[in-house]
């Protein structure tokens, strides 16, 4: 991919996506996460811009090895909101997508992978596999929930979980704060995006990140 084309893929991301916290700063994560081992996965999708864009960085970054991005979403707005979330914001929102026209739309994209439903069923049922970024966009408590349960012992050590709407929605900033517990303070303001890096697995006293930083283990 030349760097004309890289451009081109982000601009026609942008077209499509609401990400909050910056393209370039979600781009940053990917060239700074891509070179640790495992896929990549965003939860909270909408039309598909940013799993573009995503998708465009990782193969232009690592052309040798341009990682699988996930695109996961019921590509039909909230199938409901919990008593966690403020619900009056999100009532109708992100109800106006044709699943069809993502699938037409994300076509050309060689390394990103659609997969489309309810929560409750998709995230329980992915696969396990290494996971190097995971990207949640989901705005709502059981969704964050849902994904950090299932998604996040699935993030390699020196990978990172990057949280959109932590300290942003309640349920999310709710659901983040529970499962982290008292490594909550490990989940840092990244430039604007809120992420934690992944931390050794037991056994190993510390490990070296894609920031160059050093951690003790989780």
């Amino acid at each position: 991919m030349t760097h004309a084309e890289f451009e081109a893929a982000v601009a026609e991301g942008r077209t499509r996506s609401l990400v909050n916290s910056g393209v370039d700063n979600l781009i940053r994560h990917v060239r700074m996460f891509g070179g640790v081992p495992g896929d990549i996965v965003e939860c909270g999708s909408w039309r598909g811009g940013s799993a573009m864009i995503i998708a465009a960085a990782a193969r232009y970054h690592f052309p040798n090895d341009p990682k699988t991005v996930f695109a996961m979403d019921s590509f039909s707005g909230f199938p409901r909101i919990g008593e966690e979330d403020d619900g009056e914001q999100f009532v109708g929102r992100f109800g106006d997508v044709d699943y069809d026209e993502v699938v037409t739309a994300t076509a050309h994209v060689p390394n990103l992978k659609l997969i489309r439903g309810d929560y409750r069923d998709t995230v329980p049922a992915f696969a396990f596999r290494p996971i190097s970024l995971l990207f949640l966009d989901c705005d709502l408590y059981e969704s964050y929930h849902l994904c950090l349960k299932h998604l996040w012992p699935m993030v390699v050590p020196g990978g990172v979980a990057l949280l959109e709407d932590h300290n942003c929605m309640p349920g999310a900033t709710q659901a983040v704060r529970e499962f982290f517990g008292p490594d909550i303070s490990k989940v840092i303001n990244r430039e604007g995006l809120a992420g934690i890096v992944r931390y050794a697995d037991p056994g190993s006293s510390s490990s070296s990140h894609a920031d160059g930083s050093e951690s003790p283990r989780r």
